[in-house]
């Protein structure tokens, strides 16, 4: 069953995924259009096992609890963003999750689900020792994926179009 196919009987929505949410009003316009939820996922990155081998335990431990301040935060700001989209006419769930952002992000995102993610627009040797997460998720994901350039004019993402996310002047 294709994404429209999907949108006609409600059972696609739009995923926003972290850096600040810079495409979440984008995100939340499309699926009022379209009548869908949106859902908002941060993922809260962390290898428990990394940093027990790389720091001992006792580092790991206040890693751990590192983790968990993180998580109570990303949830935080995630409940405050779902309060300030929520309307009758967009449902806004949202999740945190542990890991690997790749990884959990794949783990969520289901092939009837529109990706809306914002980019660093990193390029040459940031992207090659960083990598890109966006440029990840764009090759394995099995849905459609829309990307939103953070911005770097100090121009509000509040006042972005679908236009300036298709690239449109």
């Amino acid at each position: 069953m294709g994404l429209l196919q999907r949108i006609d009987d409600k059972s696609a929505r739009v995923c926003v995924l972290g850096l600040g949410y810079v495409g979440l009003p984008l995100a939340v316009k499309l699926a009022r259009a379209m009548k869908i939820p949106v859902h908002l996922i941060r993922v809260v990155d962390f290898d428990q096992v990394q940093a027990s081998v790389l720091a001992g335990l006792a580092a790991a431990e206040a890693c751990a609890r590192q983790q968990a301040e993180l998580a109570h935060t990303a949830l935080a700001y995630l409940v405050l963003q779902s309060h300030k989209y929520q309307a009758p006419d967009c449902e806004v769930t949202s999740e945190v999750r542990l890991g690997d952002p790749v990884e959990e992000l794949l783990t969520v995102i289901q092939a009837e689900d529109l990706t809306v993610l914002a980019t660093h627009a990193r390029g040459g040797l940031a992207r090659w020792l960083i990598g890109s997460v966006a440029e990840e998720i764009v090759q394995r994901s099995a849905g459609p994926v829309l990307l939103v350039r953070a911005a770097t004019d100090g121009r509000s993402a509040e006042t972005g179009t679908i236009a300036d996310a298709a690239g449109s002047d």
